[in-house]
């Protein structure tokens, strides 16, 4: 069975980093939406990777002083009987490019 909390556990991990520095790192944009769309190099793909490698691999192509979320939609799943709700979170940053 595919673990589906892996990508949440990796996340943690991150924030976790992220959370122990939060007092050092500035907190502004450095990029429109243009220039995150051109570090990513083309279109993103149909279907959607394993959650933790790509948690991994954003932490791991970041610029540690400038990821900031920048939108959170909590979406109700009216369909289920529990308060289950959907969590978006939109996260820009600084990607390192060229091996910098």
């Amino acid at each position: 069975m595919h673990d589906r909390t892996a990508g949440l556990r990796a996340a943690a991990e991150h924030a976790t980093v992220f959370l122990a520095t939060l007092d050092e790192r500035p907190v502004a944009a450095r990029a429109d939406a243009a220039a995150v769309r051109s570090s990513l190099g083309g279109p993103l793909p149909e279907l959607g990777e394993d959650p933790a490698t790509v948690i991994d691999a954003l932490a791991a192509g970041a610029e540690p002083n400038s990821i900031e979320i920048v939108e959170l939609t909590e979406l109700p799943m009216t369909h289920m009987r529990t308060t289950a709700v959907q969590v978006k979170v939109r996260a820009v940053g600084k990607l390192r490019v060229g091996g910098a």
